[in-house]
């Protein structure tokens, strides 16, 4: 009994002592591992592909440890469908022991060159003997800045582009178009009138002009009047016809009626004729055209009828005797210089001229046997239109202005030039840079998501000059520009 209370007794002790050993044994373990530590306790890498980012780690230790490995992981990417080979990870280490209360200087490279675009993350592990300690590593790799300042530019010059065709060469290329339509359409009417083909012509020219100067409201304003009298020619164009022949006939019977040029009377009507004829195309139909036309056509009649009579007088009073020659004579010259000067709208003056002529020819009637057969000369005498010109008053050609010395002309030019330029590229860069700042530099993975990433800046490029012409449009409305 007493031996086996001793065996035992024994037992007891050994489970005891090998229970403190393994405790102390534990005890050391723990006290080895929290000797150890890393700073900094993770490490964080970005770049750009084709880079070599460099990280130091400094590892110490109150306790000596030996036999010291540095074991790098390939990397996953946030979704797990890209790695970062752990051939990418090279780390420098100096030696594989670090004595007690030392340090040891690690070197981590990251080799970035074939590594694809996004965000990486993994663990470094530092084994020593008896011990191991985890450094999460996490590496963002994004494009080279060329690519992405390609596509921000791109979209730039696309839009300034458009812009620019919106602007500047659209609106003049349309009215091109129409005036390209136009003069083909006048081409083949043969029957155009000269009116009308004179002040589309001029329009014409209007339109070319204002496009040289970039006015393109102005451009469009002369394209539409020129194409309204177009229009105003083909809807009436035989009624046009017609008026157009009468007017002609009347100017060429102005012509033979008063080859002199003495008659007020003629000058007067002829003028209205011609002031008609100058605005034939401006009328909406030719119903004022022959209104016009018309009334001065019976002017010319009325005229044409009184100085038949008044002829008759003169050519009657050579079958009288002298003295009677000589008084009708004078008195057929004093109607007719009356009549030269008579207003064609003063009826009542033309009635009563009218009037003395008719009761002149009725004496000569009673004087002469062959009074009626000269009466009836006289009705049927065709009286010739005629034509009465003003006189002209040709003016000399005013000095030109001196505006100045022509140097200082093309100095202001090409400041103003100038000004425009770099008002135009700072506020593109700066538009520009603001894109490029937010989208790219504060964007450590850029390219990740190649699609989105590049397109966002292709649309931030296309909406610069937008911006641009929003904000020139404001100060344009402030009064500052």
């Amino acid at each position: 009994m007493k031996i086996k209370r001793i065996m035992k007794s024994k037992r007891w002790l050994g489970i005891v002592l090998t229970l403190f050993i393994a405790s102390l044994m534990i005890t050391g373990v723990i006290q080895a591992q929290g000797a150890v530590t890393l700073t900094p306790t993770q490490i964080t890498v970005a770049g750009s592909r084709g880079d070599v980012e460099t990280r130091t780690l400094l590892l110490q230790s109150t306790e000596p440890i030996t036999n010291i490995q540095v074991v790098a992981l390939d990397l996953l990417n946030t979704d797990g469908t890209t790695v970062l080979p752990a051939s990418a990870i090279q780390v420098s280490l100096p030696a594989n022991t670090l004595a007690a209360n030392e340090m040891m200087t690690l070197s981590i490279s990251v080799d970035m060159a074939n590594a694809a675009s996004g965000e990486f993350q993994g663990n470094l592990f530092i084994n020593y003997h008896g011990g191991q300690l985890p450094v999460p590593l996490n590496v963002k790799v994004k494009d080279t800045w060329y690519l992405p300042l390609l596509a921000l530019l791109f979209g730039i010059g696309l839009a300034v582009g458009i812009s620019h065709y919106r602007t500047m060469v659209k609106p003049r290329d349309e009215v091109l178009v129409h005036v390209g339509q136009l003069q083909a359409q006048m081409k083949k009417d043969t029957e155009l009138a000269e009116p009308f083909r004179a002040v589309i012509d001029t329009a014409v020219v209007n339109v070319e002009t204002a496009l040289q100067t970039q006015k393109w409201e102005d451009a469009q304003a002369a394209m539409g009047k020129a194409e309204g009298y177009w229009n105003r020619w083909r809807r009436h164009r035989r009624d046009w016809l017609a008026q157009i022949v009468y007017y002609d006939e009347l100017l060429a019977a102005f012509n033979k009626a008063d080859p002199t040029h003495n008659s007020a009377y003629i000058q007067v009507i002829r003028r209205g004729v011609m002031d008609t004829g100058r605005t034939i195309a401006d009328a909406e139909t030719p119903e004022p055209l022959r209104q016009q036309l018309a009334e001065a056509g019976q002017q010319l009649n009325r005229y044409h009828t009184l100085k038949a009579q008044i002829d008759v007088v003169g050519q009657t009073a050579g079958d009288l005797d002298p003295v009677q020659e000589s008084h009708w004579k004078t008195q057929a010259m004093s109607w007719q210089n009356q009549l030269n000067e008579l207003a064609p709208a003063d009826e009542n003056a033309y009635a009563a001229l009218k009037s003395q002529v008719s009761d002149g020819v009725a004496q000569i009637n009673a004087a002469v046997q062959a009074a009626t057969d000269e009466m009836q000369r006289g009705d049927n005498t065709k009286g010739v239109l005629g034509d009465s010109l003003s006189r002209l008053n040709f003016l000399t050609a005013p000095t030109l202005v001196d505006t100045g010395d022509e140097g200082q002309i093309v100095t202001a030019n090409r400041n103003l030039r100038l000004f425009a330029l770099v008002s135009y590229a700072v506020a593109i860069g700066l538009l520009a840079g603001a894109g490029f700042a937010q989208l790219y530099i504060a964007r450590p993975d850029f390219g990740a998501n190649a699609w989105a990433d590049y397109f966002a800046l292709l649309a931030w490029g296309f909406g610069v000059e937008a911006s641009r012409g929003a904000v020139v449009d404001m100060i344009r409305g402030w009064g500052i520009q």
